[in-house]
C-alpha cells in the first residue's frame, strides 16, 4: 500500500487524518477481499512536487498510522521515505525517525536512483539500515538494470528491489526503456503476445532464483571480471549469481 499525496492537503498535513484514512483502508480491503497489506509505503517521491512533503510530516504520520493500525488489530510494515534523490533518504530518514513513535514503527529504508546517485550516498543508507536494525529497498528507477541491482544488492544491502512495472501493454509511444520487465503487444486482441525488456533476462538471474525469504551470504572472487552474489533460500538451496565483465571460466567452491 503505498500513499501518492503530495502537497497541502488535510491527509498529507494532519497525522490523525492521515491515520484514519489509513485504518478505513485496511478495514475496507478486509471487508470486502479478505485481506489486508503487510506494509505501507508512506509517501511516493515526497521530494517530486511543487510542495516538499518533508521527513518531519512523514514521521509523524507513520507513528500516528501505526498507533491507529495497532489499536484495531493490524500491525504492517513502514516503508519509507521512497525519495526521488538517492542522498535525500538518508536526510528524510533521520527526520522521520526524529518524531515520537516513528523509529519504532519503520521497518524498512527506501530509495529511488533518479538523482543524487553515489556510492558514499549509498553506503549512508546502508549504514542507517545496520544502526537502527531494518532493512533497506530500492524501489523505482525507470531504466535500471542487473549492475545497479548489483550494487544495491552488495552496498545498500537490500532486502527489496524493483526496476518499475511488472508488465506493459505497448502502444504507439511505448519503449523498452527499462521500466518494464515485460511487453505486452496487444495488436491481435484475440493473441496477445509478451516479450522480455532487453533488461529482463539478466534481473531474471537474480529474479527467478533468489526466492522470497532468502539470506544473502558472503561471495568473493579472485578475478576482477567475476563479481558473485550468494544466497541460502528458505528452503536450504544455494543459489549463486556471478556478474561478468566479459566471457569467463570459473569454478565454485565452498559451498
Amino acid at each position: 500500500l503505498v500513499d501518492f499525496l503530495r502537497g497541502t492537503n488535510l491527509i498529507a498535513t494532519d497525522p490523525a487524518e492521515y491515520a484514519e484514512f489509513m485504518l478505513a483502508v485496511f478495514q475496507h480491503l478486509q471487508a470486502t477481499y479478505g485481506w489486508v497489506p503487510n506494509s505501507v509505503e508512506m509517501i511516493l517521491e515526497p521530494d517530486n512536487g511543487t510542495v516538499a512533503y518533508t521527513g518531519t510530516r512523514i514521521g509523524r504520520n507513520m507513528a500516528a498510522a501505526a498507533a491507529r493500525l495497532a489499536a484495531a488489530g493490524f500491525t504492517p510494515d513502514f516503508v519509507a521515505p521512497s525519495t526521488v534523490s538517492m542522498r535525500r533518504a538518508s536526510v528524510y530518514f533521520d527526520d522521520v525517525i526524529a518524531q515520537p513513535g516513528a523509529e519504532a514503527a519503520i521497518s524498512e529504508i527506501s530509495y529511488h536512483r533518479y538523482g543524487g546517485v553515489s556510492e558514499t550516498n549509498l553506503r549512508a543508507i546502508a549504514d542507517r539500515a545496520a544502526a537502527h536494525g531494518i532493512r533497506t529497498a530500492h524501489l523505482e528507477h525507470i531504466g535500471s538494470g542487473y549492475e545497479d541491482l548489483y550494487d544495491d544488492l552488495t552496498i545498500g544491502m537490500n532486502s527489496a528491489w524493483s526496476q518499475y512495472s511488472i508488465a506493459w501493454v505497448e502502444g504507439p509511444n511505448s519503449s523498452d526503456d527499462g521500466g518494464k520487465y515485460d511487453l505486452v503487444d496487444k495488436s491481435n486482441p484475440s493473441d496477445p503476445t509478451v516479450r522480455m525488456g532487453r533488461r529482463t533476462p539478466f534481473l531474471r538471474q537474480y529474479m527467478y532464483y533468489v526466492r522470497a525469504g532468502a539470506i544473502r551470504i558472503g561471495a568473493s572472487s579472485t578475478s576482477g571480471k567475476v563479481e558473485p552474489v550468494a544466497f541460502i533460500n528458505a528452503n536450504g538451496s544455494y543459489v549463486v549469481v556471478v556478474k561478468s565483465s566479459d566471457r569467463e571460466d570459473f569454478a565454485v567452491s565452498g559451498l
